[in-house]
């Protein structure tokens, strides 16, 4: 028969199951303690931080004395709106880079139509 030593106590051979169980339920144990305590931690963190103030975006009369427009943007599939404020140089950029496109595609050759569709 054998002996197990666990915690300086001597164990008979036919409780090594049980203290094999003992062992994995303690770890088991100590694992959702973890788990629960860093939940914990985590919802006081959230609780205690403050939210970081936002400086308010001058006034439009302000923007509109630099050549900066402002309005409200909201992307493909997304919920929230954002405020984009553009400058008279950069509004100008896009127009040329639209109007260079529109020119490219009006422009641009198709091909020799296929032999059995009508092209006009």
């Amino acid at each position: 028969m054998r002996n197990f030593i666990v915690a300086r106590v001597v164990l008979p051979s036919r409780c090594e199951s049980c203290v094999r169980r003992l062992f994995r339920e303690s770890v088991v144990q100590r694992v959702r303690i973890c788990c629960w305590l860093s939940t914990l931690l985590l919802a006081l963190a959230a609780c205690t931080s403050r939210p970081v103030k936002q400086e308010p975006l001058p006034t439009a009369t302000t923007l509109a004395a630099h050549g900066i427009e402002c309005h409200k943007e909201r992307t493909t599939g997304s919920l929230v709106a954002t405020t984009v404020c553009t400058s008279a140089a950069e509004r100008a950029h896009e127009a040329d880079a639209t109007q260079k496109t529109k020119d490219w595609m009006n422009n641009a050759s198709a091909g020799r139509c296929p032999p059995n569709v009508q092209c006009n």
